[in-house]
């Protein structure tokens, strides 16, 4: 393990060098604090990625495309691929299951741990059209969206990240309120008018992207950090596959100190979008 501006690095070694049950509360208190975490070459990481990646080349295979680099007279054809893949990953029992073994390998509860379904999001270059169901983001806290603050955020490339493609988390903004359009996103809205509407209240803010807010992580690395970070999509001359979900735990808010909630105007608490990775029961109904 070593800690690089904020940054703190875990190998498969370190996880059990900790006491046990030592490790969950020191990666709950880092990620709570405002620490960043990347787990490098962790088995079922690696396991989710080649198992995704398969999948990938067998749609890419069946409608004769050889590779990502989309022309232009492919794109609605990879546009209805990329919208198969992330339908096919949200409700992959496979990629689920592998999940939960790695969090219960970070010694996650299975009783306590509920998970969002797992996504797929494709970025196009920057001056290239959108592909699939999610866009890029700008600036934004998950938690204006979900308004649960002991949310924590999971992110894995399926491929080496440049600088130009990656994503920028915005350490400075961790305590700070930003202005942003909490007060009039709708979940309900966005479902009804995705192709349209962003996934996530996001700020209008420019933000100077400095360049260690950027992250800089290789195919088989997790990035792990609070739903609270300040962070977005950073788009170049690549495009980028990645995975991604939030999970809650039951009991955070009364075993660690949480960030505070300090610029979102969410009223409603998004506890259906969590599901038990044990059982798969809501998260609405179970005494949160």
């Amino acid at each position: 393990m070593y800690i690089n501006n904020n940054k703190i690095y875990i190998y498969n070694n370190d996880i059990k060098s900790f006491k046990k049950n030592q490790f969950y509360r020191f990666l709950k208190e880092s990620i709570f604090s405002g620490r960043i975490i990347i787990f490098r070459n962790n088995y079922f990481i690696i396991k989710i990625i080649n198992l995704v990646f398969n999948l990938i080349q067998e749609y890419l295979k069946k409608e004769s495309i050889t590779d990502l680099n989309i022309q232009s007279n492919d794109i609605r054809k990879f546009n209805n691929i990329i919208i198969e893949i992330q339908k096919n990953i949200k409700n992959n029992i496979k990629v689920k299951k592998i999940f939960r073994s790695f969090l219960n390998c970070v010694q996650f509860s299975n009783h306590e741990t509920f998970i969002d379904k797992i996504t797929l999001r494709y970025t196009s270059p920057l001056e290239c059209q959108t592909i699939g169901t999610l866009k890029p983001l700008i600036s934004h806290r998950d938690t204006w969206g979900s308004n649960i603050p002991e949310q924590i955020n999971w992110w894995l490339p399926l491929y080496d990240i440049k600088n130009q493609n990656s994503i920028y988390i915005l350490k400075k903004e961790f305590n700070r309120p930003v202005k942003n359009d909490s007060k009039e996103w709708d979940f309900l809205k966005y479902k009804k008018n995705s192709n349209k509407l962003l996934s996530s209240p996001t700020s209008s803010k420019k933000f100077n992207i400095e360049p260690e807010s950027i992250v800089k992580i290789k195919r088989g690395d997790l990035l792990c950090f609070s739903g609270h970070h300040l962070h977005g999509s950073k788009q170049g001359d690549f495009h980028r596959i990645n995975l991604e979900t939030r999970t809650v735990s039951k009991k955070d808010s009364k075993v660690f100190k949480i960030p505070r909630d300090i610029d979102s105007f969410q009223k409603k608490k998004q506890l259906n979008w969590f599901f038990n990775i044990y059982n798969n029961l809501v998260l609405g109904k179970s005494n949160y």
